[in-house]
Formats: C-alpha cells, sequence, structure tokens
C-alpha cells in the first residue's frame, strides 16, 4: 500500500468488510445499557427530584435520540400527543422502555464468589508487579 503500517492494517483480517462487521467494532450501547439509569430515577420509590434526572441533561438527551432513532421501534411512531420539551418526551420514552425491557438482573454475591474476586484481584497486582519491575531500570545505590 505504500506504506508498510497501512499495509500491515491492510492485511489484519483476510477478509475487510468482514472484519467491519466485527461484533468488537459495535461501539453504539444497547437500550437497556445505557437508559438503566434513567428507568432507576423515574420510579418513584427511588425518590429522585426532578431537577436532578439524567433525562434534564442536554447532551444525555441529544445521545438518547440518536439511540432511539437507531435502536428503537417507538422513536418514528406517529403519536397524538405533544410535547413541550425534551425533558418531558424522553420520561415518557423512559416509561414505555421500563415496561417492555427485562428487568436487570442483580447478581448476590456469596462468600465463595468474593474470595474468587481476591484471588483474582492478587493475581492480576502480583503479575503487575512483575512486568512493572521488569521494565524498570535497575537502580544502584552508592
Amino acid at each position: 500500500m505504500g506504506n508498510e503500517e497501512l499495509t500491515r492494517l491492510w492485511n489484519l483480517c483476510p477478509d475487510n468488510m468482514e472484519a467491519c462487521k466485527s461484533e468488537s467494532r459495535e461501539f453504539m450501547p444497547s437500550l437497556e445499557e445505557f437508559f438503566e439509569e434513567a428507568i432507576e430515577q423515574a420510579e418513584p420509590e427511588n425518590m429522585v427530584e426532578e431537577e436532578y434526572k439524567v433525562v434534564n441533561n442536554s447532551n444525555y438527551g441529544w445521545r438518547a435520540l440518536r439511540l432511539l432513532a437507531r435502536r428503537s421501534p417507538h422513536f418514528f411512531q406517529p403519536t397524538n400527543q405533544q410535547f413541550k420539551s425534551l425533558p418531558e418526551y424522553l420520561d415518557n420514552m423512559v416509561i414505555k422502555l421500563a415496561k417492555e425491557l427485562p428487568p436487570p438482573s442483580e447478581e448476590i454475591k456469596t462468600a465463595d464468589d468474593e474470595d474468587e474476586e481476591e484471588d483474582n484481584d492478587d493475581a492480576l497486582l502480583k503479575e503487575s508487579n512483575e512486568t512493572n519491575n521488569s521494565r524498570l531500570p535497575d537502580i544502584i545505590v552508592w
């Protein structure tokens, strides 16, 4: 391709179109992931004040609209409801999504799981220290 690095990148996968379709190239979050916090805040028992809800954040609203347009069947459905503001619309969509999406599964940790996590953390820490120590230059103390 004229450049060694470009040639290497081009040859990473024999079929470049299949590489583009790979699941590792999927950067858009699922509806469940993105709206999880908003759904939790919409539940009355969580008692989140209206001004602190994420649907009132304009950046969140922009991302939510783009995601809804791409992944939700509700986005392009005609409706007779008139919405005065984006947060009001998003509140309505969050309620619809909460009814449709499966409830988030809460993992119950047992003592065995915690022990395994600690063992994994210890192993990772030890491995990290070993690799960091191998990269450090030897220091001679006089």
